[in-house]
């Protein structure tokens, strides 16, 4: 493992609107470490320079490991009459960035710590001698309804060896920290390329409890990509142990066991009771139409999985006893990884006298090549839905090896469009995971279905945010479809939209010709 590059940001450029100047008391966290990386198959490789912070009379260290990056944590601030369809096939030649939001107690109130990565082959590079170098500026913006906005801009430089290959999955990292008060917060991140001037944007949200008044308070959950088996398990003794954070978008790419992180603030020392829960959001799952039953019954009902999650379903549970001491205690945990799909991570701490604190953390399971589907052998399946009818999904599944349904997938394509039709088809829905990705997989989402059957709409309106027509033609028999989205919810970032099907205008032959076109050789 070689590590180069890699820090917490010294070089930023601090203007507190208040002018508030805090110092922290000393720290005694787990040591953490911030590295950028790239992964490739079964293993890791960092490039990174290890750094240093003295926080009064601690020594913290902060790594942070990053493997292949799900798209989408990157927004342009776009305005309003942008359609959705043009920003997405646009924002691929934006900076792409990933960040995670932690706060935490501090010593008189709480700390909200900024993990940022950039995507190393989104930025724009100029040759000088024998390197390559881009660099680019982060802005961070804190505001809070009881307290004056704080920013912080953060410029930083890649250098490497070779120009980075468009699929490469490296990226530069560090971490930026803000004192912050309970309540109700708005965090704003944005990259600007300083070559290309290209701007990413994106803004999140941070609720943090009142503190004075409750004998025990939950920070966030921080899920890990290594964890050293130093220390104890549950409190502050594990002080010195060492924990890689996990900042990406798709826990797919973690192992079989998911590790976590949280710490607990305790007015007086108790013998606690530990929860460890994980609920399915099967309100985020969707029913898939097949090609037998037109598209139309698919805007039967006004359905929004990225609303609110009232169907949830418990798919795992742990209980355990624990003496956490009056103070700041450090509680490790490991839940089994979930098969893929949207999940709730829960963790409750209970003391004897009838007092809790709760923490939860929603994350996304996605197969580790997303959002190319290769050898995932269930999106295949369930995506030529749209096509296939149920007896030839029968017919697939029927074998009972990955071996023996990839066969039965192939033999199903030889006798239905043949090997080129499956190849163009797949294209098309890894196209749609990028493109049209939210709460959900691009390819389950209407626009994405109509991408993967029918391709890029031959024409696209829009009306504001809110809707969005997409037209299709048919010269030869002047057969058109006009699909009507709407805006299920609005939402602070535009990559962050899910759009239902509101009206279909079509001449019916229409859609069964896209369906003839994949299910036949001509």
């Amino acid at each position: 493992m070689r590590i180069s590059s890699v820090s917490r940001a010294t070089n930023s450029k601090n203007s507190s609107e208040n002018s508030a100047s805090r110092k922290r008391a000393a720290d005694k966290r787990p040591e953490m470490l911030l590295c950028t990386g790239s992964y490739f198959g079964y293993g890791w490789i960092m490039r990174g320079r290890i750094f240093r912070y003295l926080v009064l009379s601690a020594l913290v260290f902060f790594v942070a490991s990053f493997s292949e990056c799900s798209s989408s944590s990157q927004s342009e601030t776009t305005p309003s009459y942008q359609c959705y369809y043009d920003y997405v096939n646009t924002k691929v030649a934006l900076p792409q960035f990933d960040a995670r939001l932690f706060w935490s107690p501090d010593s008189s109130d709480f700390r909200l710590d900024a993990y940022v990565s950039v995507k190393e082959s989104r930025l724009r590079y100029d040759r000088d001698s024998n390197l390559f170098v881009a660099s680019y500026t982060c802005s961070i913006r804190l505001t809070g309804k009881e307290e004056s906005a704080t920013s912080k801009e953060i410029d930083r430089k890649v250098v490497l060896q070779n120009y980075p290959k468009p699929d490469q999955n490296s990226y530069d990292a560090f971490l930026v920290s803000f004192p912050i008060k309970s309540g109700n917060h708005e965090v704003q991140i944005g990259i600007v390329d300083n070559e290309s001037k290209a701007r990413s944007s994106r803004t999140y949200s941070v609720e943090v409890p009142e503190m004075s008044n409750k004998p025990l308070v939950l920070s966030d959950i921080m899920l890990l990509a290594r964890m050293d088996p130093a220390g104890t398990r549950s409190d502050s003794a594990g002080q010195g142990r060492k924990i890689t954070p996990f900042i990406l978008s798709n826990v797919g790419l973690l192992p079989d066991t998911l590790k976590f992180f949280t710490i607990l603030s305790q007015k007086n020392g108790a013998d606690d009771s530990l929860s460890i829960y994980v609920y399915r959001l099967r309100s985020r799952e969707i029913n898939l139409p097949t090609f037998n039953v037109q598209m139309f019954a698919y805007q039967s009902t006004p359905y929004n999985p990225c609303g609110e999650d009232m169907d949830t379903m418990l798919v795992y549970q742990h209980a355990a006893s624990s003496a956490f001491k009056a103070g700041t205690s450090y509680i490790f945990g490991s839940v089994p990884k979930p098969a893929s799909g949207n999940y709730l991570l829960k963790v409750v701490v209970s003391d004897n006298g009838g007092d809790s604190a709760t923490s939860t953390m929603k994350f996304q399971v996605h197969d580790k090549n997303f959002p190319q589907i290769a050898d995932d052998f269930p999106t295949m399946i369930n995506s030529l839905n749209y096509i296939a009818a149920s007896s030839d999904i029968k017919n697939i599944v029927a074998g009972r090896t990955d071996s023996s349904i990839k066969a039965n997938l192939v033999t199903f394509w030889k006798e239905h469009g043949g090997l080129n039709k499956m190849v163009q088809y797949y294209q098309r829905v890894s196209q749609a995971n990028q493109l049209f990705t939210s709460c959900i997989e691009g390819w389950r989402t209407p626009m994405g279905i109509y991408f993967i059957v029918c391709g890029a709409p031959d024409d696209v309106e829009c009306e504001g945010a809110w809707d969005e027509k997409w037209s299709y033609y048919q010269s030869s028999t002047q057969a058109s479809m006009t699909i009507v989205f709407r805006l299920a919810q609005e939402t602070a970032n535009i990559e962050d939209r899910f759009y239902r099907i509101d009206q279909v205008y079509s001449n019916a032959d229409l859609w069964d010709y896209y369906i003839n076109q994949w299910r036949t050789s001509y």
